[in-house]
């Protein structure tokens, strides 16, 4: 086909008022090599075997020997191996024609088994405090069938608490806790169906959409997966964006038609934006589009009910979207903003009358949020120091593969406005909040699957390659570097977020025994207690009282948590100790050591010790202290060595 033959096929696809890919113009070609020499069961059964070889080397990792870089220091060749083969077997299917996508399905499927159920597998207990938490709130909701919104700011957001509870009362489950450790294989593999339907919804380059799905998940480290509603309500809002792609999304703007502004933006999206983008097939009937309107105000409602981000960041893009043109829902944000501040004037009352400051306070600071979302999380141990650099070092490869992918897309013809616009939209919510220092994360998690898929187009970006065997082999090395640095950003951390059985050992005493108006203590949060009893007890961290904290400062804290008038207990942890060396460069052992001064001096009797946890009741200041006696029994010595 000459030069002339394909710009004007070019732009028979992308221009203006194009219904779609009703006509195919280019005659089938016929079938060639599949997968460079290997048939479809020969790729299956290698992807089989490498899944296989994969959970068999992960059953037998030790994970309390853990390194300063997390889970990729223990996990062991065998493993890499088992990735890399997955990886080969997923290039090799990008290469046949037609693609068989069953087969590109099921290596997707084994290379998110082995990246996020690598926890799992590995760890006897979910990971996070936080998820432990979340686990509380929901048992509190299926015991009492209401909520508790003066204890915590989620029960103003009750929404996913109340399915989580509904499902575990309806499993014959005491707590949701059996869902936790599991939770983000499971959440991960419910977002394979949406994001694969954003992406047919954007673009006929199908081998863009595999590559797209495989840098999704190799670039989301944030770590936001985890048995929590931010996790429940990406999905979400994964689902309310594919139906908003595929069913609502207009031709491009005609520069000749509507009015000044339309024909203005019109204009300069066709200057900048080439002839514009990609139509794919969207036949329905006002009825249907009724039904789906229905449908995605019910899932809005449900994001309105559950998180307090989500909603604003949807609204956010969704407005993008209709200011340029790029949606048929115009009025719709409207709506969807109504039912958000209904829900937060009503619903959520009890958090906002008291923390309007909280709200607005961020608003405009854009330096400062990025700041607290960024330069303030840069610290700790060497080891932590080479975690974040390793996260950044991801969040600029995929950021500058996406780049490279839109330029390469602009010199064919597409503009791709829906795919920039949705990966832009997150952003400006720097300018709003801080997010309690997060908001950067998760505006990088939201404009993730469009950043994604561009990128994707660095390797592939025509509809109809002519060669596919050097960019899939491009894409494969570049996947195959991505897999490693994605370990070391995702499971970095785990040294201390990792839950052992010694630690829920401890919590479990502590529950068994402790008084129930009774004050416990932790020295950073990274404790998976609160899982239940979340309203019987008083629960408090000691970080940061002093650097390194002192055991002075501490009971000084006690006691104006009510030390004497009611017991105080503080659990003691590796787990603990491991996040003070890491998060705040405290000395090896700093924890164990604290423990044994409180023993020694009499400020505390040791309860209860394992080889990595402690219990530790006060005592109050007016039982007197002692003279220091080595020899007193005190917490058990976490291996510092280890630690």
């Amino acid at each position: 086909m000459t030069a002339g033959a394909e710009e004007e096929e070019q732009a028979l696809r992308t221009q203006p008022g194009t219904a779609g890919p009703g006509l195919n113009l280019a005659a089938p070609k016929a079938p060639g090599r599949r997968g460079g020499g290997l048939s479809t069961g020969q790729m299956a059964l290698m992807t089989f075997a490498a899944l296989v070889m994969g959970v068999l080397a992960l059953l037998r990792v030790d994970s309390s020997a853990l390194g300063d870089l997390g889970l990729v220091t223990v996990v062991g060749p065998v493993y890499f191996v088992a990735v890399g083969l997955v990886i080969a077997s997923f290039g090799f299917a990008l290469c046949q024609r037609p693609l068989r996508r069953p087969l590109l399905a099921f290596q997707l499927i084994g290379l998110i088994a082995l990246l996020d159920g690598l926890g799992p597998l590995v760890e006897p207990h979910a990971s996070f405090a936080t998820s432990w938490l979340h686990a509380g709130f929901a048992q509190y909701i299926a015991q009492h069938g209401a909520t508790l919104p003066t204890l915590d700011a989620r029960f103003s957001w009750p929404g996913f608490f109340a399915l989580a509870a509904f499902l575990s009362k309806a499993a014959g489950l005491h707590s949701p806790v059996a869902f936790l450790r599991w939770a983000p294989l499971a959440f991960n593999l419910m977002s394979l169906p949406p994001l694969y339907a954003i992406f047919r919804a954007i673009t006929r380059n199908e081998r863009a959409w595999w590559m797209g799905l495989a840098f999704f998940y190799l670039a989301s480290w944030v770590g936001q997966d985890y048995f929590s509603p931010q996790a429940f309500n990406f999905f979400l809002f994964l689902v309310f964006v594919a139906v908003a792609l595929r069913w609502f999304r207009p031709s491009m703007p005609d520069p000749g038609k509507g009015t000044p502004v339309e024909q203005f933006i019109a204009t300069w999206m066709q200057r900048l934006g080439g002839r514009g983008e990609e139509q794919t097939a969207s036949r329905s009937s006002p009825a249907q589009r009724g039904a789906l309107i229905a449908i995605m105000a019910v899932v809005f409602l449900a994001m309105a009910v559950s998180h307090q981000l989500t909603p604003f960041l949807l609204i956010g893009g969704l407005a993008v979207l209709v200011i340029l043109g790029r949606t048929t829902l115009r009025g719709f944000p409207v709506l969807l903003a109504v039912i958000m501040v209904a829900w937060i004037s009503y619903g959520a009352i009890a958090f906002w009358s008291g923390h309007l400051s909280f709200i607005v306070g961020d608003f405009g600071k854009l330096g400062a949020n990025v700041s607290t979302s960024l330069t303030g999380r840069i610290q700790g141990s060497p080891g932590r120091i080479d975690v974040l650099a390793m996260r950044i070092v991801l969040a600029g490869a995929i950021a500058l593969l996406a780049l490279v992918g839109a330029i390469r897309r602009r010199r064919l013809g597409y503009g791709d406005w829906s795919v920039l616009l949705l990966g832009f939209a997150p952003f400006p919510l720097l300018a709003v909040q801080s997010y309690g220092g997060e908001a950067l994360l998760r505006a990088y998690l939201f404009a993730l699957p469009f950043v994604a898929l561009l990128a994707a187009m660095a390797f592939m970006p025509s509809t109809e390659p002519s060669k596919i065997g050097m960019p899939a082999l491009a894409f494969c090395v570049a996947v195959a570097l991505f897999a490693p640095a994605w370990l070391v950003a995702r499971y970095g951390n785990e040294r201390f977020d990792r839950v052992s059985s010694a630690d829920l050992a401890a919590v479990t005493y502590l529950y068994r025994h402790a008084e129930s108006n009774a004050t416990l203590l932790s020295l950073f949060p990274q404790l998976p207690w609160r899982y239940e009893e979340v309203n019987t007890f008083d629960y408090e961290s000691v970080q940061n009282v002093t650097d390194p904290p002192d055991e002075r400062a501490l009971l000084n804290m006690a006691v104006d948590l009510g030390l004497g008038r009611r017991p105080v207990y503080v659990i003691i942890t590796r787990g603990q100790e491991a996040a003070g060396e890491a998060l705040d460069s405290l000395p090896v052992g700093w924890a164990y050591t604290l423990g044994q001064k409180l023993v020694n001096t009499g400020l505390a009797k040791l309860l209860y010790t394992n080889p990595d946890a402690s219990v530790l009741e006060l005592v109050p200041p007016s039982a007197g202290t002692r003279t220091p006696n080595p020899s007193t029994p005190g917490p058990a010595n976490p291996n510092p060595a280890e630690s």
